[in-house]
């Protein structure tokens, strides 16, 4: 009989054809699995609003950047994927809303993440940059603890804190209890910046981040304002339709997981932010 340099019996013939037969069978049908995730990963449109310093385009040299552009670079590489930052298209965010909530191959960011949106949308995610709060000049010496505090300031007027229209500033304010009758609605944050350095706000309702970067642009002095009301820790990320297929959305997080864990989000948030002074505390 057949034997191995032990002296064992080796195993016939055919239960070894056997063997080979079921590896080489489990490995394609693993690959089988694995191609199309990889198709679909290659198919996702993605999408953003210009969202300074999250995304948007440099004046200096018209390259997409941003803190959520570069950490999305990261993801791709680390999922393997063939992408580079053309490959990202950037729409009014009501648009890319309308995108998302029809295609499940759209992937919308960064989106704020509420307990609504959680229930409208998958997300990769959490990232935490900063806060959510109400904003003014400090020369107005505004400070409030509370949003029922901000409501019986300005009772007797309307529209004098501006929002961007969608914005998760102008949802998280009505959610915490301030007046919608208060708010302003704005396209873009730049404007929104430039109402509130002309007095014609009083406040915004803001991305602390956000705020700081459009000022820059600008050229408003950030540090001539402060967070009067601290509404919200920002949780951001990655938004997919509640259809997108699972194992997508695994592949995904898991890749984002990794460069969170190798301290590639921090490294990234370290290049592009300063904060706001507080009048209050977070």
């Amino acid at each position: 009989e057949p034997r191995n340099y032990c002296g064992r019996k080796c195993a016939p013939p055919k239960v070894e054809l056997i063997i080979v037969i079921l590896f080489f069978s489990i490995f394609d049908s693993t690959l089988a699995q694995e191609a199309p995730i990889q198709n679909k990963l290659e198919q996702i449109k993605w999408i953003t609003e210009p969202y300074p310093p999250f995304s948007y385009i440099d004046d200096k040299d018209n390259k997409l950047k941003g803190i959520m552009i570069d950490i999305l670079v990261e993801i791709w590489k680390e999922a393997g994927l063939r992408k580079e930052r053309k490959d990202i298209d950037i729409y009014p965010w009501a648009r890319g809303v309308y995108m998302l909530e029809n295609d499940p191959l759209v992937c919308l960011f960064g989106m704020g993440i509420t307990k609504k949106r959680r229930e409208k949308y998958k997300f990769v995610s959490p990232f935490s940059p900063g806060v959510y709060g109400i904003i003014a000049k400090k020369s107005k010496n505004y400070h409030f603890n509370s949003f029922d505090e901000l409501n019986k300031k300005f009772k007797d007027k309307d529209q004098v804190i501006g929002v961007i229209r969608n914005d998760y500033g102008s949802k998280i304010f009505v959610e915490y209890g301030g007046n919608p009758d208060l708010l302003y609605s704005v396209s873009v944050g730049d404007r929104l910046v430039r109402m509130l350095a002309m007095d014609r706000l009083e406040m915004i309702s803001f991305g602390e981040l956000p705020t700081i970067a459009n000022m820059k642009k600008e050229k408003i002095d950030y540090k001539e304002y402060e967070i009067v009301l601290v509404s919200k820790k920002i949780i951001s990320g990655y938004a997919f339709n509640n259809n997108v297929d699972p194992l997508v959305l695994k592949t995904l997080q898991t890749a984002f997981d990794k460069i969170v864990k190798k301290g590639i989000t921090n490294d990234i948030l370290d290049t592009y932010i300063d904060h706001l002074d507080r009048s209050v505390m977070d």
